[in-house]
């Protein structure tokens, strides 16, 4: 199999390595940015910095045309490889969680389309190779690209659910709450430590353990058996110190932790602590 990559980040170049010590051929890879591009061929190992006419002159020996642009860049791409010449079998996939992959079909004569989709967060280059091997993929397509994109996740040995292109969003979504927002509340976390001077060293990776210790009881136990605390010991006196504490020194996070309240409260099945959590904590003059 020979690759051509378009996009020269985190993962797309990890996924070139990936597939270079698979076996596939690295043709080249095109990014508008020379230097990024060039960076991404010496992470692979592989292939040649292509130009944008050299890209287009070359699309039509690659088995698989790989964009791994942002999602506002994918559809400019197949837009621009457009009017190339395809050879019979050459397929073209993305790598965005949201978009389907009816966003490739601009003209472009391709024998599949298909996304691939890791439902990983890759920080930077050698986060990706560590990471993706490990990741589950989801692929969504025409018939022949997702037997392709099969294909593709058994030379990598991942793991690979097919997904329905009107579920996509939703399970970006997914994504986009176990990853971001659990970094927006480590963060939380760690502005309440900093309020009262406690923003230490120490502290964080006692905030980062506990956090480990979580995910590892969630694992293993579920979310339901994994939680713990004031909302599921029904202690709503700890829950108004709370609530006292974080109106006093970090207003603007009163209604996150309120909201946090009534889903976890939600979670536990307390009926009677979503409705204290969502008839408590007006305005000190009310």
């Amino acid at each position: 199999m020979k690759v051509i990559i378009i996009g020269a980040g985190r993962v797309g170049t990890a996924m070139g390595y990936l597939l270079k010590k698979s076996g596939v051929t690295i043709l080249g890879v095109y990014n508008r940015h020379v230097d990024s591009t060039r960076k991404a061929i010496a992470k692979i190992g592989e292939g040649k910095a292509f130009s944008r006419d050299e890209l287009l002159e070359n699309l039509e020996q690659a088995n698989l045309i790989m964009i791994t642009t942002p999602d506002s860049q994918i559809k400019k791409a197949a837009e621009m490889i457009a009017d190339a010449r395809f050879k019979t079998g050459n397929y073209l996939m993305h790598m965005s969680g949201l978009l389907a992959s009816d966003i490739l079909r601009v003209g472009t004569k391709a024998a599949g389309f298909f996304s691939f989709h890791p439902l990983q967060a890759v920080a930077n280059f050698a986060e990706g190779v560590r990471l993706l091997p490990q990741s589950v993929f989801t692929i969504e397509g025409d018939r022949r690209g997702e037997k392709f994109a099969a294909k593709l996740a058994g030379r990598l040995g991942v793991r690979y659910h097919f997904i329905d292109k009107r579920h996509k969003p939703l399970y970006h979504a997914a994504a986009v709450v176990a990853s971001n927002y659990l970094v927006t509340l480590i963060d939380t976390s760690y502005r309440f430590l900093r309020k009262v001077g406690l923003d230490k060293p120490e502290l964080r990776e006692g905030i980062l353990q506990l956090v480990k210790g979580t995910l590892s009881n969630i694992e293993k136990i579920g979310p339901e058996q994994a939680l713990t605390g004031p909302v599921v010991r029904g202690d709503f006196a700890t829950i108004e110190t709370h609530q006292r504490a974080i109106r006093e020194f970090l207003p603007d996070y009163y209604e996150l932790y309120q909201l946090l309240g009534r889903y976890t409260s939600d979670l536990t099945g307390n009926k009677e602590m979503k409705f204290k959590f969502e008839h408590s904590g007006g305005n000190d003059d009310e």
